[in-house]
């Protein structure tokens, strides 16, 4: 399959400055990371910028033993998220899902099964303690002793709302049930079907 990361890799190959310009950006990164860490005391780096391509980019970097946790959600669910937040039809919400997941796909085939991991958002809210557990041993981590307090550590000014929540309470939001209209529902489904089921989930 041609995707953008063969052709990024064909570039590279092909031109001399895209060489240069990808070592230096990669240097970078593997500079920032070192540095990150070393202040902190830690021997991971959690790069949280959501985009799989990225992961794809910087499996390059020799000293990094990457692993990529693939938090997926009822393709449904996010539609009436971005319709919500985005401002966007209901066609252009679901499609965004399907794009981004597909991108998740196709950076899959590129790091070997044990270095892959698929969550689904639901089942994180059905048992925190138990999923954080598979992410521990996933990440190379001793297991943790239940749920964070996530209002116990510090955060960054940018991020998502939650960090503005006084509880750290996980709980699943399935709202989007009711707060779809039947219209938009079969819009949604008609779009995300497919790979939504690919991932257990099923009809109302």
């Amino acid at each position: 399959m041609f995707d953008q990361e063969t052709a990024r890799s064909i570039g590279v190959k092909v031109v001399p400055g895209a060489r240069r310009e990808l070592a230096r950006i990669l240097s970078r990164i593997e500079n920032l990371v070192e540095v990150v860490t070393g202040i902190k005391g830690s021997r991971i780096f959690l790069d949280s910028s959501k985009r799989p391509e990225r992961a794809v980019f910087m499996r390059r970097i020799p000293s990094f033993d990457m692993r990529v946790l693939h938090l997926v959600r009822d393709g449904r669910a996010v539609t009436w998220s971005n319709i919500k937040n985005l401002g966007v039809g209901v066609e252009a919400a679901a499609d965004s899902w399907v794009a981004d997941n597909r991108a998740a796909e196709q950076a899959r085939r590129y790091f070997p099964k044990d270095r892959w991991m698929t969550l689904r958002y639901e089942d994180l809210c059905a048992d925190p303690a138990g999923t954080l557990s598979k992410i521990y041993t996933f990440s190379g981590l001793p297991a943790g002793n239940g749920v964070p307090e996530f209002r116990t550590g510090e955060h960054h000014v940018i991020g998502n709302r939650m960090r503005l929540s006084s509880t750290s309470e996980i709980r699943i939001d399935d709202r989007w049930k009711t707060m779809l209209k039947p219209e938009q529902m079969a819009v949604a489904e008609s779009r995300v079907g497919e790979l939504n089921r690919s991932y257990g989930y099923g009809s109302l």
